[in-house]
């Protein structure tokens, strides 16, 4: 089953995982609270997709930071 990774900061992510829970096919694989974090658990967990709020702490706004998270195994920008 496809896995997501939810990168949120705000309560955001909880309805978002509730919502791929109940609502879709997917599965939520993790969670990050900050970029550093996201980083981590998507090079970690390799997801199928992230879902990433580009505002969060620890997340530069530079295309270089979102990079770091998605540019992972056969992931492309």
């Amino acid at each position: 089953m496809p896995g997501i990774l939810i990168a949120d900061d705000s309560s955001i992510r909880l309805l978002l995982r509730s919502f791929v829970e109940t609502k879709t096919k997917f599965t939520v694989c993790g969670e990050a609270e900050n970029g550093t974090d996201a980083i981590e658990k998507a090079q970690q967990l390799q997801p199928d997709l992230v879902l990433l709020d580009l505002s969060m702490p620890l997340l530069n706004r530079t295309t270089g930071d979102r990079r770091d998270v998605l540019m992972f195994g056969d992931w492309r920008w």
